[in-house]
């Protein structure tokens, strides 16, 4: 309820805001992240809202932090999508700009007589290029399909961004369990290696045995360390992609541990269709190419009709009578007919043609795999919860069963329990390996580009060896 309540009365401060983008660009990609991210965004260009943007932020910041509040924040306060924001601006501009007609040229000549005799002759001149005037729809229309571009592009950003964030969040809510699991498996080592210290005073197990143990309390204090290394690093790609620092950087909390696998499913039917349908890298080629197209049709239409300059003219005489008529000036298409021009127009066609071909090659491929990760995800995450952390835990109930009957010793004992911490440690890589794939399936379908990938790092795990049981009974 608390976290509804957020959610409204930030969508109430953005929509507070008063300079507001222009609605014909940034809210159609505010549009796209309700549908597909269900999360606000907010083009920070000055203003009393952004003074209560920043305090909302703080105030999810002094909460426990769940994965969608951290997908909040990075969308709010993340500068490297902030100007990224700004490549809207510059194609609206341009498309402002591509309306506009050129400026009419004026001219004007004052020639004295060179013997000083006579009256100065006076010229007067205003041409237009009218030409320019024709053209000015073309250049419009190509505008348009640049702004179209950008709007995938940022939009596209902004689901890349907010995929980066859920990785980097999952991926420290892994690594912080983990290392719960790596302080359970320094106190077993720990345990073990005081009794093996025991049982070699006492003459009951050889030295090899006790140096086995000894290493193995070894191996363990380095893979503490190593889990905690890693936690810091996973902190600060959160950081990174929250665009926090200073005292904010340090102090946020993880609200919990990783979710548990949902019961609802991926719908998995059509799914290269759908990534084909939804995809913005596609929608920015399709208007790359719209506009190169009209690029090649201007190409070979400027090649006939360039610099075509009309006007009208007026000029006094000695007798201080005036002559007034129109100009033309014009290129004559003699040495250059525009052929390289028509031939880069062309090129550059068959170029964006070639790329969105083997774009939707590669989207296609990329969203199978990304199926198929998330299926042997889901059935891993699932073996080992259902599976082997029960079997796991039935063995650790019988080792304690038999210890307390003094059929086995304490080291089999321990070595049940290591076991269990082991795949207890599983569970977490495969359960956090689950969410990381359903992300960038769902990243996908939303038309999310397949280069914003998931590579991540494997926490450092529980080691599975454990001392070496010789003369240990």
């Amino acid at each position: 309820m608390i976290r509804t309540l957020a959610l409204i009365t930030l969508a109430g401060v953005l929509a507070a805001c008063t300079q507001a983008p222009p609605p014909t660009t940034f809210d159609d990609v505010t549009k796209h992240a309700d549908v597909h991210l269900s999360k606000q965004l907010h083009w920070s260009r000055g203003g009393p809202g952004e003074q209560q943007i920043r305090d909302h932020i703080n105030t999810t910041l002094q909460r426990p932090l769940r994965v969608e509040d951290a997908v909040q924040i990075a969308l709010l306060n993340n500068r490297q999508l902030q100007a990224t924001y700004e490549d809207l601006g510059i194609s609206q501009a341009e498309l402002l700009q591509a309306g506009l007609l050129k400026n009419p040229t004026f001219s004007a000549s004052l020639l004295p007589g060179v013997d000083g005799t006579g009256s100065p002759k006076i010229g007067l001149e205003l041409t237009y290029d009218f030409i320019d005037a024709l053209f000015v729809g073309v250049r419009q229309r190509m505008a348009a399909l640049a702004l179209d571009a950008a709007k995938a592009r940022v939009t596209a950003a902004v689901l890349a961004h907010a995929l980066e964030a859920r990785i980097a969040f999952y991926d420290y809510q892994a690594a912080e369990q983990l290392l719960e699991l790596q302080q359970l498996h320094l106190d077993a080592a720990r345990v073990s290696n005081e009794a093996s210290q025991k049982l070699f005073d006492a003459g009951n197990i050889t030295r090899l045995a006790l140096m086995s143990d000894r290493a193995s309390l070894s191996r363990a204090k380095l893979a503490f360390s190593e889990a905690q290394t890693m936690l810091t690093e996973r902190r600060e790609r959160v950081n990174r992609a929250l665009g926090l620092w200073g005292v904010a950087a340090g102090t946020w909390r993880a609200d919990g541990r990783l979710l548990p696998l949902p019961q609802d499913d991926i719908a998995l039917s059509r799914i290269e269709g759908r990534a084909i349908e939804h995809s913005l890298q596609l929608a920015e080629l399709r208007a790359e190419a719209a506009a190169a197209h009209g690029q090649r049709d201007l190409a070979q239409w400027s090649a006939w009709f360039t610099d075509i300059e009309a006007g009208v003219e007026a000029e006094q005489e000695d007798t201080r009578a005036w002559h007034v008529g129109p100009t033309v000036t014009l290129q004559i298409p003699i040495f250059d007919q525009g052929q390289a021009r028509n031939a880069v127009a062309e090129a550059r066609l068959r170029s964006v043609m070639q790329r969105y071909t083997a774009a939707a090659v590669t989207i296609r491929s990329t969203v199978r795999i990304a199926r198929d990760h998330y299926v042997a995800a889901r059935a891993r995450a699932t073996h080992t919860r259902d599976v082997l952390v029960p079997t796991q835990n039935e063995v650790l109930k019988e080792a304690q069963l038999q210890y307390n009957a003094m059929q086995v010793g304490l080291f089999q004992l321990l070595d049940a329990r290591r076991d269990v911490t082991e795949a207890g440690a599983t569970y977490i890589t495969s359960l956090r390996d689950y969410w990381l794939a359903r992300a960038q399936l769902e990243h996908l379908l939303a038309g999310g580009n397949g280069s914003a990938g998931m590579t991540t790092d494997t926490p450092s795990r529980p080691s599975s060896a454990s001392p070496n049981a010789e003369g240990r009974h």
